[in-house]
């Protein structure tokens, strides 16, 4: 079991080189339960985030604006079906990855239990690892309409970045920055990463 705090702290901005789920829960304790996480902890916001870092944890945030955020070593870019199983328990779940040393970075959508939107673009090989639906309003807003595999000129595309995956998971629920202010001291759950 990592070693965390209990102290309450305010919201840690992170985004990069990471994984995580926004789902649409009540509570870190609500989202632990659908996820089918084990061995839960409490942990503030800097603790939490830190064991999530570790192989086999996960951080589950208190609630933000009605989304609860799953941070961790969550690697669904090769098993879009169990980003599906996992959609079944919620009634919106997304997923963002950002990790700019090999250049993935994605996002997805699920909404009441059914894949709506996913892409993934993995840089050090020029490949797309999913193009499924339609381009969200969101995205077309952000300019990200010219992305590998959304335009016929692979010469114009323009690959994503991390500030991309930030922007998306922004306007899709949560900033994961936290810039605009607001936010109260905290806790949330560390625990074990379920089997998919």
């Amino acid at each position: 079991m990592p070693d965390v705090s209990a102290e309450a702290d305010l919201p840690r901005p992170f985004g990069y080189k990471t994984a995580w789920l926004t789902v649409r829960a009540a509570s870190p304790r609500a989202a632990a339960e659908a996820l089918g996480c084990s061995d839960w902890r409490e942990a503030n916001w800097e603790t939490g985030l830190a064991a999530s870092e570790r192989p086999g944890w996960i951080f589950l945030s208190p609630p933000l604006e009605g989304y609860v955020l799953a941070v961790g070593a969550w690697d669904l870019t090769e098993d879009l079906p169990a980003l599906d199983r996992l959609a079944q328990q919620f009634s919106d779940l997304q997923y963002f990855v950002s990790h700019r040393v090999v250049g993935l970075y994605g996002w997805a959508r699920c909404r009441g239990g059914r894949l709506t939107r996913a892409y993934a673009y993995a840089g050090e090989t020029d490949r797309i690892l999913w193009d499924e639906g339609e381009l969200t309003p969101e995205e077309r807003r952000l300019g990200l309409d010219h992305l590998p595999g959304r335009t016929a000129d692979w010469e114009q595309a323009v690959p994503p970045d991390e500030e991309d995956v930030l922007r998306v998971s922004a306007c899709w629920g949560v900033d994961t920055t936290f810039q605009s202010g607001g936010q109260v001291r905290s806790t949330g759950l560390v625990c074990r990463l379920p089997r998919l």
